[in-house]
């Protein structure tokens, strides 16, 4: 429990300066970029632990994994503009290809015993 502890302040340390660097407020941030990316079973668990954030809201796999992927957008980007570009880039979703289709059939079928 105190690695989790110790990991979640690190985390939301990090989370800070990368706000602080791109001029993002952590309640836009939360707002505009996790919320809209996570179930609402996971928004019920943290519904009273969302603001102020803190170290706790963490503690949810979901919401930790969603930050974490942001924070590396946010890592790679150069300016507020660039992370904006780079999470629309991030929310297309691909329509699969009839090829595409295909290959995740064949690949779905087992393959036979040999005897």
């Amino acid at each position: 429990m105190a690695n989790t502890i110790k990991r979640n302040k690190k985390i939301l340390e990090y989370l800070t300066i990368q706000l602080g660097r791109l001029d993002i407020t952590v309640i836009d941030f939360i707002d505009t970029y996790v919320v809209v990316n996570v179930s609402s079973s996971d928004l019920l668990q943290i519904k009273d632990n969302i603001y102020p954030v803190t170290p706790d809201l963490f503690n949810n796999d979901n919401i930790l994994i969603e930050i974490l992927k942001i924070i590396g957008v946010m890592e790679v980007s150069e300016n507020k503009k660039e992370f904006e570009n780079l999470i629309k880039k991030r929310k297309k979703k691909k329509e699969l290809t009839d090829f595409d289709k295909i290959l995740k059939g064949i690949m779905s079928v087992p393959n036979k015993d040999k005897k």
